[in-house]
């Protein structure tokens, strides 16, 4: 399995996010996510691409400056106005149980060669339901699939799998002319959306795309969790490139005018101990981003766990791009179900997070 972010690439069993120079090792799945605002990255750091939130190139996403300010909270939290968060854990765990898993196989349909093809429209929903699982838990409103950007994630697909994924000279987000199965669809499909590789459904790619795996940005979660985005395509192929197998996400269609005051992951009040460690993946990594409190330039956090007053500062980085403001991500210890730990952001904001096993 791989993923990309158009961005920089970091594969890690693998996520990858690729900018201008990418390098890979091998694994079983990579994945990248997207490029920042435009099809032309830079080799920053494998966090944000080039491209400023107001990039003519695309016109239609929301720039950072307009992300902040929506009145949600996260479960439980009375501090703000929405109330899309589960009232107990027995409504968190009903939603859980009831939107992660699949319910149909992808079942890609293709003339052969380097016809796109479609998958089943019940495996896109699976992907679109996950996706809305996801933002629900964050207290932002759901997505839904645009036909027309499906097309492009369809041509993106079928041209990601009939090659190799990145390598040090090949960004997958920019595919050459002389590509297997390239077209202009393709390479637009592919500038514009997380990729992954090697994984067979692409409801499986979004639980890929949120653990973020190796991937310091963390922009493939970030894409998804992004307060504008309110319209996505999926498309997924298999092909003969050495993953056999590739899915598209798009991610440039933030046209939303939802506003936040920060998004944190996991979010604050209860929240899934699942969603820390879906099957396959290990969600090591906590972010908040906001354009209210201005955390970025805090190099550590620290959490105490309540049962025991157990403290630890965890050392943080700071992250941007991907449709947020600036915010931090930091690793700390794996949580435990049954605990509540408060975050402290230094002294400029804390919230408290409680993990529900929702078996």
């Amino acid at each position: 399995m791989r993923v990309e972010s158009v961005s920089r690439i970091t594969i890690v069993g693998l996520l990858v996010l690729c900018s201008i120079a990418c390098s890979s090792s091998g694994s079983t799945s990579a994945a990248d996510g997207g490029v920042q605002m435009s099809d032309t990255v830079s080799p920053n750091d494998g966090g944000s691409d080039t491209a400023s939130p107001k990039d003519s190139s695309n016109s239609d996403l929301v720039s950072a400056d307009t992300l902040g300010g929506m009145d949600t909270s996260a479960p439980n939290d009375a501090t703000s106005g929405v109330d899309t968060a589960p009232p107990d854990s027995t409504a968190l765990c009903a939603r859980w149980k009831s939107d992660y898993p699949t319910t149909t196989a992808p079942n890609f349909q293709s003339a052969g060669g380097c016809d796109p093809g479609s998958i089943s429209q019940g495996s896109i929903d699976d992907a679109i339901r996950r996706i809305n699982l996801y933002r629900w838990l964050v207290d932002l409103p759901p997505l839904v699939e645009d036909p027309s950007l499906s097309a492009l994630t369809q041509a993106c697909a079928v041209l990601q799998a009939n090659n190799d994924g990145p390598s040090n000279t090949v960004n997958p987000h920019s595919p050459p002319a002389n590509w297997t199965c390239y077209t202009e669809d393709g390479k637009s499909g592919s500038g514009a959306s997380n990729i992954s590789w090697g994984v067979s459904h692409p409801a499986d790619t979004i639980s890929q795309y949120i653990a973020d795996q190796g991937t310091a940005s963390l922009g493939h979660r970030l894409w998804i969790i992004s307060p504008g985005l309110n319209k996505t395509g999926i498309g997924l192929a298999t092909g003969s490139g050495k993953w056999g197998v590739a899915s598209c996400l798009y991610t440039f269609a933030g046209t939303g005018t939802t506003k936040v005051d920060f998004v944190a992951f996991p979010a604050p009040g209860l929240f899934p101990i699942q969603a820390m460690k879906p099957p396959g993946y290990n969600v090591a990594t906590w972010s908040f981003t906001s354009s209210v409190y201005s955390v970025s330039a805090l190099t550590s956090v620290t959490l105490v766990r309540a049962s025991d007053g157990d403290t630890q500062s965890v050392s943080a980085r700071k992250i941007s791009g991907y449709g947020h403001p600036a915010g931090i991500a930091f690793n700390p210890r794996t949580p435990n179900a049954g605990e509540t730990y408060t975050v402290k952001l230094g002294t400029i904001y804390s919230y408290e997070v409680t993990f529900v096993d929702c078996k």
